[in-house]
C-alpha cells in the first residue's frame, strides 16, 4: 500500500513526493507515474449497491483490506474541519498493458487510528471515456485522460483526520471484471495532472436550532417479519477463486391475514484472480404466495458467465399452482464484449 501525498483545495493535485499544502504548491515538471498490477477481486470493502433486493450492503467500515492492492494518496492530518459537500470529480491520466481497463477511485476519511472509512466513490471503464454506445480500445501504453464523477457526499472531515483517495482497476460484488490481466499506470506532474475536484464548502458556524425528531408512526416490524440476510466472501487459496454468497429470506402477512408471502433470494458471484475472464454469477429467486384458494409459487433462475471475447445469459422462470405446472420459459442470449 503506497501511502502519498494529494493536494486539496479547488483541485487536489496527486503528487509522489513529501508534505500537502492546502494553499497549493507547484507541481513537478518531471513526468512521474505509479504503477499496479490489476487484481479483478479489489472491492471485498466496497459493500453492495448494485440492488436486486438483496441486503444487507455488507460494507465494511474499514478500507484497508482494498487499499493493500490500490494505489493510495493521503494528505497530512488535517488542521481544522473540512466540509465536502457536492459531487466530487477526478481528472487521471493513464495507460495500460491490455486493451481496456476499468479505473475505479474511492475518496476515505483516515482516522487517527489508521482506519480508512469510506466515502464515496466512483469509475469508469476506459473503453467508454468517449461513449458507452461505441466503446474504443486502448492503444497499451499510450497515455489517456479520464474524466470520472464519484456519488455526492454531504461530509465532514474532521481536524486531525487525513483525506485519501484509493485507485484500482475492480470493483469486485458491483462492476464485472475486465477480461485480460493488466499493468495499469497513473501519471501524475504538470504535463498529466492528474487531480481531484472537492467540493469544499466554507465553515460558516452556523447556529441552528436541534431537530424536532419524532417516533415513526410505522409500527416496528416483528422479528418474523425482518428478513434473513446472509453475505459471505471466501477465498479458495487453490484455485484462487474470490466468491461472494448472498441470501436473504422473509416472510409476510398481509393485513387481513388471508395471504403469506414467502420471499428468498440468493446468488453466488465468483471472480478468478488469475484468469478475471472466466466469471460466473448465478442467482435464483423464489416467491411463494399461500392463500385460501391455494399455493401460488413463482422461481427464477439466471446464470450470467464471460469469456475473453463473449457474455452469456440463461435465465429461466417457472410458475406453479398446487405444486402443479403452470408456466415455463426459458431464454439465452450471447453478447460481444467489446473492450467491456
Amino acid at each position: 500500500m503506497r501511502l502519498q501525498p494529494l493536494r486539496i483545495g479547488s483541485e487536489a493535485n496527486l503528487h509522489g513526493e513529501g508534505k500537502l499544502s492546502l494553499e497549493g504548491r507547484a507541481l513537478s515538471s518531471r513526468e512521474e507515474r505509479d504503477q499496479y498490477t490489476y487484481n479483478p477481486t479489489v472491492g471485498v470493502t466496497a459493500g453492495i449497491y448494485w440492488g436486486g433486493g438483496i441486503l444487507p450492503w455488507g460494507m465494511p467500515v474499514d478500507q484497508r483490506l482494498d487499499e493493500a492492492y490500490s494505489l493510495s494518496y493521503t494528505t497530512p492530518p488535517l488542521e481544522e474541519d473540512l466540509e465536502v459537500t457536492g459531487d466530487p470529480k477526478i481528472v487521471l491520466y493513464i495507460s495500460s498493458t491490455a486493451d481496456t481497463a476499468y479505473f475505479h477511485v474511492k475518496l476515505t476519511d483516515v482516522g487517527p487510528d489508521g482506519t480508512s472509512k469510506w466515502v464515496t466513490d466512483g469509475g469508469l471503464l476506459a473503453s467508454h471515456r468517449n461513449s458507452h454506445a461505441q466503446p474504443e480500445a486502448l492503444n497499451p501504453g499510450q497515455v489517456y485522460e479520464l474524466k470520472i464523477d464519484l456519488k455526492y457526499v454531504a461530509y465532514l472531515f474532521r481536524a486531525g483526520h487525513r483525506i485519501r483517495v484509493d485507485i484500482a482497476s475492480a470493483d469486485f460484488q458491483n462492476a464485472w471484471p475486465t477480461a485480460k490481466a493488466a499493468v495499469n499506470t497513473v501519471y501524475r506532474g504538470s504535463k498529466h495532472p492528474s487531480r481531484m475536484i472537492l467540493p469544499i464548502v466554507p465553515c460558516k458556524n452556523l447556529q441552528l436550532p436541534s431537530p424536532n425528531l419524532r417516533y415513526s408512526p410505522r409500527p416496528r416490524p416483528t422479528p418474523e417479519e425482518i428478513p434473513n440476510a446472509e453475505h459471505h466472501i471466501t477465498y479458495d487459496l487453490v484455485t484462487q477463486m474470490v466468491t461472494v454468497s448472498l441470501a436473504k429470506n422473509s416472510i409476510t402477512k398481509s393485513h387481513d391475514g388471508r395471504t403469506e408471502s414467502h420471499r428468498r433470494s440468493s446468488s453466488i458471484y465468483s471472480v478468478s484472480q488469475t484468469n478475471p475472464a472466466d466469471t460466473v454469477l448465478k442467482a435464483t429467486h423464489e416467491y411463494t404466495m399461500l392463500r385460501p384458494e391455494g399455493e401460488i409459487k413463482i422461481e427464477a433462475n439466471e446464470v450470467v458467465t464471460s469469456d475473453v471475447e463473449m457474455f452469456d445469459y440463461q435465465t429461466q422462470v417457472q410458475i406453479t399452482v398446487d405444486s402443479k405446472p403452470h408456466f415455463q420459459k426459458t431464454w439465452s442470449t450471447s453478447v460481444l464484449r467489446k473492450f467491456n
